[in-house]
């Protein structure tokens, strides 16, 4: 009888708990609670097992209180022989428990009024209508982003413009972001004290000297008055750019139409326009006033581009035909014809003597077949059909490959395009200040020109006509070490070679750590310098590298990194600090 009554309230306890399941959780606990305080309290000394597992009537974890529940539905009952005074305690509270769980769960049933019948909500499964989850507590579902937007995390983005999701949530690009895609850079431009790069998208940034407009944004000021920026912007209306040309202080670019667009200083006509506004250089009697253009514009008269090129003033473009056609200063005759006072009104100094230009894109005579063409300051040079080349223009020391000639106004010009001796096989030519290298299809390189600080790749001698301290070549020299190259660049007084493993070399001057790796040499002036190529330092491979005024900059992996003098912020780092190793460029947005 004892054990029947047991098994009875055990399955009666069971059968209350599982009614009061859906009606009052909070009733079962405490019927539980009750039921296992009463038994522990009633569990008397001589009882070991049960004395053992419930040591003190405090409340039990989960497994122990289940196991509990298993031995009494199970009548393993073995467990739990004690006296008859004992059992009879025991019965007891298993009673007194039963009597707990029931008025508690009664209680809870009657303080829950019944509800109305409610549709199913989205909380809710069809055919259930027990609530899934506790609407009220759970997290308000965030708002839904406009149409053209993507959520990530808690902030709506653009996934074809924002910099930190491009394409997907999470996807960041370092410089920038179009049509979902990363943004790279594909070409890399310097000029005298500012670069430019033109991205995989056709857009266009720019950084450094902004003191004539040649960066083509007045954003990120560093030298006040919109003089220079530290920090690369977008050229704005510029989306369409297939290749660019930087002069001393102004840009240029070719459009995917074959149309030109120029910006920036616009002394003697180099923009091939005349100007909507001027610029003035330097302050008090020093002060200089140009005609200067802070946006693109495109040059009238000029389709069909192939190609483009820019010297200190004048500006090229090689059109399909392979001809060329030159606009802008021609005091050396680096438009390809005499020099004369052809600007009836000079675009510097208005007052002054008139001076040879022409603003108008004129066809450079007696060459045809031209495949590369790249400008100097004041000369100009072009790769032939079959790998001759020629050049034009000031030759003050040897620039043009042979002995300086007089030409107007006692000038060491040419304004003919004329054959360089001993150059054959060369597939491209790039122009500095006072010096010119071709770089042959066996990757071989071969400079010519001014020397003074070892920027034909040789130890500066003396041997040129003109000033007594001048050093050059007057026939093309190869440069020792240089192998392999498959690109090639030449600054204002050093040069650089893109070798077949993409590690780059330079050579030539080294004041402002423009060759990227220290040198001991020292040349005129007492110049750090290398006249043998040295290897740079700070990129292990290299897609392009370009040398500008003072300082080089090459494209890795898609970004673009500087070295070298930043004066005007020409490196783009975000500061004005010389840099003797390449740093990043700060892409603003």
């Amino acid at each position: 009888r004892l054990v029947a009554m047991v098994f009875a309230g055990v399955r009666w306890l069971r059968f209350l708990s599982l009614c009061c399941a859906n009606r009052s959780n909070a009733g079962v606990a405490r019927a539980e609670r009750t039921l296992a305080l009463k038994i522990f309290e009633t569990t008397p000394a001589d009882c070991p097992t049960v004395a053992g597992r419930h040591e003190s009537p405090k409340p039990v974890e989960a497994s122990r209180r289940m196991a509990g529940w298993r031995d009494l539905a199970s009548g393993d009952l073995n467990r739990y022989r004690c006296s008859g005074r004992s059992q009879m305690k025991y019965l007891g509270g298993v009673l007194l428990a039963i009597g707990v769980a029931a008025t508690g769960c009664g209680a809870e049933t009657q303080a829950t009024p019944p509800e109305a019948p409610q549709a199913p909500s989205p909380t809710t499964r069809p055919g259930n209508e027990r609530t899934v989850a506790n609407s009220a507590n759970a997290p308000k579902p965030a708002p839904e982003c406009a149409k053209e937007k993507t959520r990530c995390g808690e902030a709506c983005v653009d996934l074809l413009n924002d910099a930190d999701n491009c394409g997907t949530c999470g996807s960041a690009c370092p410089v920038g972001c179009s049509s979902g895609k990363c943004r790279t850079v594909v070409e890399l431009l310097l000029g005298g004290a500012h670069a430019c790069a033109r991205m995989s998208d056709g857009a266009v940034f720019c950084w450094g000297s902004n003191t004539y407009g040649q960066l083509g944004h007045e954003r990120g000021d560093q030298c006040g008055t919109g003089r220079c920026s530290s920090t690369a912007y977008a050229v704005a209306g510029l989306t369409d750019a297939v290749q660019l040309a930087l002069g001393d202080s102004h840009t240029c670019a070719r459009t995917g139409e074959g149309k030109v667009k120029c910006w920036g200083r616009n002394r003697q006509g180099a923009l091939g326009y005349d100007p909507s506004s001027k610029c003035t250089q330097g302050t008090g009697a020093v002060a200089s006033t140009f005609g200067c253009e802070k946006a693109p514009r495109e040059v009238p008269g000029l389709t069909g581009v192939a190609e483009i090129a820019a010297g200190d003033d004048h500006t090229c473009a090689r059109l399909t035909s392979g001809t060329v056609k030159c606009w802008g200063s021609n005091g050396f005759g680096q438009l390809g014809e005499a020099p004369s006072g052809s600007c009836a009104v000079p675009a510097d100094h208005p007052g002054s003597p008139p001076v040879s230009c022409n603003p108008s894109p004129s066809v450079v005579v007696g060459i045809s077949d031209v495949i590369q063409i790249d400008m100097g300051s004041t000369h100009s040079c072009a790769v032939l059909k079959g790998g001759s080349v020629k050049c034009w223009g000031q030759n003050l020391h040897g620039t043009l490959g042979f002995a300086p000639i007089k030409c107007g106004r006692d000038l060491e010009c040419t304004p003919t395009p004329t054959l360089v001796p001993g150059v054959s096989g060369a597939i491209d030519v790039s122009v500095g200040n006072g010096t010119v290298c071709a770089r042959a299809q066996d990757g071989t390189v071969s400079c010519w020109g001014g020397n003074v600080n070892g920027t034909a790749g040789a130890s500066p001698r003396p041997g040129c006509q003109g000033p007594s301290d001048a050093k050059c070549f007057l026939k093309p020299t190869k440069v020792r070490g240089i192998q392999g190259a498959r690109g090639l660049s030449v600054g204002a007084q050093h040069a650089c070679a893109l070798l077949a493993d993409s590690s780059v070399n330079c050579w030539g001057a080294n004041a402002s750590g423009q060759l990227g790796n220290p040198t001991n040499e020292t040349c005129q002036q007492s110049v750090p310098c290398s006249s043998t190529p040295v290897k740079l330092l700070g990129i292990g491979s290299a897609d392009q590298v370009r040398a500008g005024g003072l300082f080089t900059c090459a494209i890795s992996s898609g970004d673009a990194k500087c070295w070298g003098s930043n004066l005007f912020g020409e490196l783009g780092d975000g500061s004005r600090d010389k840099r003797t190793g390449p740093v990043s460029i700060a892409w603003g947005r």
